[in-house]
């Protein structure tokens, strides 16, 4: 069983996964079944931070999303290499639905293998990809995950499904939580889509769906944070403010006030010419890295915000 750290997770998000994590393995343990739970988290310098206060990285957009293969792919792949050095090949089971995107169903139909369930995967070779769940809808997988708490009405205005929200009517699942917590913390974060496990370039990324890094600028606003929020999660806001002042440096006009003219390699660099373009025209310039002065302040911001949790935490136990 494995999970993704960025890092940069939405921090209640994490703290399911890690305690989801915990509670599997441990009743593994306790049942003597052949499962072992890990979490792959990017190499050092490879983080968020280490890319974008390091190095100086811009904050990912759709154009430059540098983080995804990094922070995600990269951990995925090198954990699977592993188990296939090992065993010659490896089956990964995901849940991945063509219902998700139209991209998703195709990539999913495109590498099936046939008469099989099985799928190569798109970038490694000798693991397969098997997806038990691909034909089901959003609601076939609530109806699994809390069937007990479906309630059914049939009325002149057609049929009706209402979720209960009744803490003590909620069955255990089998490593003994209960996905009303789950359900809840979706909940709270509006109908944003999923956050899928992403394993290829294909996969979209964490930041088009309900939960993605905290830090993510690739969409225009971050509704799921900004939902939680609303609904009771306050001590989130410096994140979502400090995500906002991130994305400020994204907008093009912007771009000259926190970047530096030349590239890290000390080159400055400009547009490529395109097919249709002639040679003589004059080519945008495109900025190096963040300015210095700008990394070593949003540093200090960041050890502010994690010495006032540790103070809040500190309160509360």
């Amino acid at each position: 069983m494995v999970a993704s750290d960025t890092l940069v997770e939405t921090p209640l998000v994490i703290d399911h996964v890690n305690k989801s994590l915990a509670s599997i393995g441990n009743q593994a343990k306790r049942d003597n079944l052949p499962i072992t739970t890990h979490k792959v988290l990017p190499k050092p310098d490879k983080t968020f931070w280490a890319c974008l206060l390091g190095k100086g990285y811009p904050a990912p957009t759709q154009s430059f999303r540098w983080c995804t293969e990094r922070m995600k792919i990269d951990p995925v792949s090198d954990f699977i290499k592993d188990k296939v050095a090992k065993h010659d090949e490896v089956i990964v089971i995901l849940g991945s639905r063509s219902q998700e995107s139209a991209s998703r169903a195709q990539v999913i139909a495109k590498h099936k293998i046939e008469n099989t369930r099985l799928a190569r995967h798109t970038t490694l070779a000798n693991a397969f990809i098997y997806t038990p769940i691909d034909t089901w809808s959003m609601d076939d997988v609530w109806k699994i995950l809390r069937a007990c708490s479906l309630e059914v009405t049939i009325s002149p205005m057609g049929i009706g499904k209402k979720w209960l929200n009744k803490y003590e009517l909620e069955w255990e699942n089998p490593w003994g939580s209960k996905n009303m917590t789950l359900w809840n913390l979706y909940k709270d974060s509006s109908d944003q889509g999923e956050c899928p496990m992403v394993i290829d370039d294909s996969t979209p990324s964490c930041g088009n769906s309900r939960f993605g890094c905290w830090t993510c600028t690739v969409v225009s606003k971050d509704r799921a944070m900004e939902s939680l929020i609303k609904n009771g999660e306050e001590w989130m806001l410096p994140l979502l403010e400090f995500r906002e002042k991130l994305a400020i440096t994204t907008i093009p006009e912007e771009k000259a006030t926190y970047r530096n003219f030349k590239r890290r390699t000390g080159k400055v660099s400009y547009q490529r010419a395109k097919s249709d373009e002639e040679l003589t025209k004059d080519r945008a310039h495109v900025p190096g890295p963040y300015m210095m002065r700008f990394r070593k302040e949003w540093l200090q911001e960041l050890l502010n915000q994690e010495k006032n949790s540790m103070k809040m935490v500190t309160k509360l136990l």
